[in-house]
């Protein structure tokens, strides 16, 4: 998982420096890293958050009952 990761941040850094020395506006490696960075971040929020953020929010809830939930039902 995370070579997938480390290879679409080479990718998309490759080709920020190929558009920016192709058009000659550095605007474009801006909106790349920025994209990189935003994609990092939600990453590594989920390896750190992982399973605790998920039980967290569902205990927060405990009168939600989804077992009569039938086809979208709103609860």
């Amino acid at each position: 998982m995370i070579w997938a990761v480390l290879i679409v941040v080479a990718m998309g850094l490759l080709v920020g420096v190929f558009l920016s020395v192709a058009v000659k506006k550095p605007l474009v490696m801006v909106v790349i890293a920025t994209a990189i960075f935003s994609a990092v971040v939600v990453f590594v929020w989920n390896c750190v958050w992982r399973r605790r953020g998920l039980l967290g929010f569902i205990n927060n809830y405990p009168n939600a009952v989804l077992i009569g939930a039938i086809d979208l039902k709103i609860l």
